[in-house]
């Protein structure tokens, strides 16, 4: 009988450090992708599209409007996904951890 609670014990202890490592990375992809997303496709990159398009001489007030809409959302953006992460985070590990 004291084998089989064991075995048990050591089997919640398996599950809960692998909700633990799923969590954990549910949390880093949900990071890295707020900063992919958020900063760079959507911060960066127009920054970098206006001002190519200022040398090369193709500059229109659309250019510079749709740059500014997207570096305003980008931190809304990046928020939405982190978040995403972390909820999915709090899923596996479970409330009682924290």
């Amino acid at each position: 009988m004291k084998e089989v609670t064991k075995q048990a014990e050591e089997t919640q202890i398996s599950h809960k450090t692998l909700r633990l490592m799923i969590g954990t990375l549910c949390s880093v992809i949900g990071t890295l992708l707020a900063l992919y997303v958020g900063g760079w496709l959507m911060l960066c990159k127009p920054i970098q599209g206006v001002v190519s398009a200022y040398f090369a001489g193709n500059l229109t007030i659309g250019i510079i409007a749709l740059a500014v809409f997207k570096c305003l959302l980008s931190v809304t953006v990046a928020g939405a996904i982190w978040c995403g992460g972390y909820i999915a985070k709090c899923k596996f590990i479970g409330h009682e951890d924290y």
